[in-house]
Parts: structure tokens; sequence; C-alpha cells
């Protein structure tokens, strides 16, 4: 059974992975390739919105793990050409400290975004596809 799933919202440069309960670090890398074969198919950069909020807790090596599998492995997947922007959904004021840290020289100085919710990421791509006219 998949730990993770992927929809396009309909019409538009936008994906939402949402990672569940049982989903665990070391899924990253399967979910990365999926992602991966998702943006390779784009013909314009899309936003990928990552619902983490019903994934059990995250310890601290849980979350280095993942921004090193997400922006610093071999091909990661956060540096995607095809990548708009990476949005994280959720609650916990650690991934908003975890986003922050991703705006780093060792993570490539990523501009991540965070809601706590699903709507409130979307309504913030839509207001960003809007911008850019």
């Amino acid at each position: 059974m998949p730990t993770f799933h992927i929809e396009q919202v309909p019409g538009e440069p936008i994906f939402i992975l949402e990672l569940h309960e049982d989903f665990c670090i070391s899924d990253q890398i399967q979910s990365d390739e999926v992602s991966r074969t998702i943006l390779d198919a784009q013909e314009e950069p899309a936003f990928f919105i990552v619902d983490l909020r019903h994934m059990p807790p995250l310890t601290l090596d849980d979350l280095i793990r993942a921004a090193n599998q997400g922006a610093r492995s071999e091909t990661p997947v956060w540096h995607h050409p095809k990548l708009r922007q990476l949005i994280f959904a959720s609650e916990l004021p650690i991934i908003r400290l975890a986003a922050q840290g991703l705006n780093s020289a060792p993570f490539g100085n990523l501009s991540v975004e965070v809601f706590e919710t699903v709507d409130e990421a979307l309504a913030y791509c839509h207001e960003q596809i809007r911008a850019a006219g």
C-alpha cells in the first residue's frame, strides 16, 4: 500500500503530494522518484504542495535526512528545473524552522513557503499564477 499520493490540480501547474499516516522518511526516495517523473513531463514549471499534516511526528534526524534527500542528493528533486516552488502544508512550528533552514547555502538557498492548510497553499499558488500573468 503506498504511503503517499500525488495528484494534479485539474488544469493547473500545481501538484499535491499527500504523505499518509504510515509514511516514513525512507519512503521519500520513492516519492521523490515519482515527483521527478512528473516534473520531467511538465511543459511549464509547477508548484508542489507537500501535505505533511497526516504523517507521524518527525524527529530532528528525520528532518535532516529529508532535507538532505530532497535538496542535496545526487539528483535533488527540490532543485528540479521544472519545480516552480516547494510548499509545505503543516501546523507544526518545526516545519517552519526547517523551511527557513532550507533557505541556506548548504541546501541551495531554497525558497520554501509553509501554510497550515492545503487550501491556504492553493490560494498562494493561485495568487502567484495570477501575478505572473
